[in-house]
């Protein structure tokens, strides 16, 4: 079998796990729970920046932006079928278990984390408040390849389509 550049750096990532029990405990929490922090602050950002009527098109936007890049990242992964490296490499260690296993690419956890950085940088968020959310959502698609749930290839479609979505939705509803 020929490895892939996403799977060689998959497994270079995964020979990591248990050497520094530290960070795979505090990558277990990032990859569960920090894509709640990037959305719940840029929920926060807008009901702090914006007016009633603003912040209900933040809101408004957001949500169509999810439910594009839902569609699309299932669309996908009807069409283009991968597994998910516990079943490709059943030697590998993970931190955490999925609720399945027939979805792997794109990631659903890289979208949903990407989504708020399109929405920040759409409704005008100062760079570096935007850089920090950009941080936050790639450190939520790092963690979930370091915990052993997707390749590299899977966290990267994931991100871009929650950044394609995020700033689809907005010029469809803004234009």
């Amino acid at each position: 079998m020929t490895l892939s550049w996403s799977h060689k750096l998959f497994l270079r990532v995964n020979a990591l796990l248990g050497r520094f029990p530290f960070f795979d405990r505090l990558m277990i929490v990032v990859a569960h729970g920090l894509v709640y922090g990037v959305i719940g602050g840029a929920v926060f950002w807008a009901h702090m920046v914006f007016g009633k009527a603003q912040f209900l098109l933040f809101l408004s936007v957001s949500i169509a932006a999810y439910c594009i890049g839902y569609a699309v990242n299932y669309g996908i992964a009807l069409l283009y079928r991968h597994r998910r490296p516990i079943k490709e490499f059943p030697q590998i260690r993970t931190l955490v278990h999925t609720l399945g296993t027939w979805k792997t690419f794109p990631s659903d956890h890289a979208m949903t984390a990407a989504v708020p950085v399109a929405m920040m940088i759409a409704f005008g968020a100062p760079w570096w408040l935007s850089t920090l959310f950009v941080l936050g959502a790639l450190l939520v698609a790092f963690s979930r390849v370091y915990v052993g749930v997707h390749y590299p290839r899977d966290v990267v479609g994931g991100f871009a389509v929650g950044i394609m979505s995020g700033l689809l939705a907005y010029s469809l509803i803004l234009s």
